[in-house]
C-alpha cells in the first residue's frame, strides 16, 4: 500500500541543463505579508516591513462617575471671586520696606563682631520707627530687633568698660603708690 503525502508534489525537473542555472522569472504578486500592512505605498517610499496589528476595537462598557460634590458645603454661603487689583496685576500692591529699619538691624547683628556698630543700630532703629509711623512703609519688626540688639551690646559693652576701669582703680588703689 503506498501513501502519498498531504503535500503537492515538487515540480518536475527542467528539461534543459541550462535552465537549472538561469534566475527564477519575477513574481507578479506582491509578496505576503503575514501582519497586514497595506501593500499600496506612496511613490517613493519603501513598504514598511511590520504593519499594525489588525485586531478588533475592544468593546469596553462607558464608565460611570458619581457627580463631583458641590463646591460650598451645605449651609454656608457662597462668596464672589477674589478682588481684581486691575488689569495686569498680581496680587496685593506691594509695600516698601524702611531702609533705615534693615540698616539697623544689619548695624545691630554685626554689633557682635564689631562692638561700634551697636549705638549705631539704636539710633538707626529710632529713626526707622518715626519714619515708619509717618509713611506707613513695612519695617516695624526689624527696627525694633535693632534696637534691643544693639541696646545688649551697647549696654554689655560698657559694663565690660566700667568693670575693667574698677579693676584697675582697686589695683592701683591698694598697690602702695603714695601721691
Amino acid at each position: 500500500m503506498s501513501t502519498q503525502p498531504p503535500w503537492p508534489a515538487e515540480p518536475s525537473e527542467p528539461s534543459r541543463p541550462d535552465d537549472r542555472d538561469a534566475p527564477a522569472a519575477p513574481q507578479a504578486q506582491a509578496p505576503f505579508d503575514p501582519y497586514g500592512a497595506p501593500q499600496d505605498t506612496p511613490a517613493g517610499y519603501p513598504a514598511q516591513p511590520y504593519g499594525a496589528p489588525q485586531y478588533p476595537a475592544a468593546q469596553y462598557p462607558a464608565a460611570e462617575y458619581p457627580a463631583p460634590p458641590p463646591a460650598v458645603a451645605p449651609g454656608y454661603p457662597q462668596y464672589g471671586p477674589a478682588y481684581n487689583y486691575g488689569p495686569g496685576s498680581y496680587g496685593a500692591p506691594v509695600v516698601p520696606t524702611n531702609g533705615l529699619a534693615i540698616a539697623s538691624l544689619i548695624c545691630g547683628v554685626t554689633s557682635f563682631m564689631v562692638g561700634i556698630t551697636a549705638p549705631v543700630a539704636v539710633i538707626l532703629g529710632i529713626l526707622a520707627l518715626r519714619q515708619i509711623q509717618r509713611d506707613g512703609t513695612q519695617g516695624r519688626g526689624m527696627a525694633i530687633a535693632g534696637i534691643a540688639v544693639g541696646g545688649a551690646v551697647t549696654v554689655g559693652g560698657l559694663l565690660i568698660v566700667v568693670a575693667y576701669l574698677g579693676f584697675f582703680a582697686v589695683l592701683i588703689g591698694t598697690s602702695g603708690f603714695s601721691t
